[in-house]
């Protein structure tokens, strides 16, 4: 909380992402989204994580929406944004081919994830998972 503290001294803005209304978050910014994705069991869920990342697109593309030079950008994100419920649907199709990949991984010493760029936090989020 000590980097919103000294942004707040400092006259900014501060918004809230959260799971939780009642989270010291919530409790200390201005305004915020709240997921309300469901309760999470020991570490960040999924869920909260890839809702996140949705929601800050579409903050992005509210704070840009002034600019001509990045509307062929906006246009394409949004395009993006409104396949996701297809693709996550596409995703779950294949939960027999996951459970296979996860029987053969199941034994495995050690797992790489690789992420450059804004896949890195993913990389990080995936290697969370499977840490034991």
């Amino acid at each position: 909380m000590a980097p919103h503290r000294y942004a707040k001294e400092c006259g900014a803005l501060c918004l809230g992402v959260t799971n939780g209304v009642g989270s010291a978050i919530s409790r200390e910014t201005a305004c915020g989204v709240h997921l309300n994705c469901g309760y999470e069991m020991g570490v960040a869920s999924t869920k909260a994580y890839t809702s996140q990342i949705a929601v800050l697109a579409m903050l992005a593309l509210v704070l840009s929406a002034d600019s001509i030079a990045k509307r062929a950008l906006r246009e394409a994100i949004t395009d993006a944004l409104l396949e996701l419920p297809a693709l996550v649907a596409a995703t779950l199709r294949l939960d027999d081919r996951i459970q296979e990949l996860a029987a053969q991984l199941q034994h495995e010493q050690s797992i790489l994830f690789f992420g450059r760029g804004y896949n890195y936090a993913t990389a990080l989020e995936a290697a969370l998972k499977v840490h034991v």
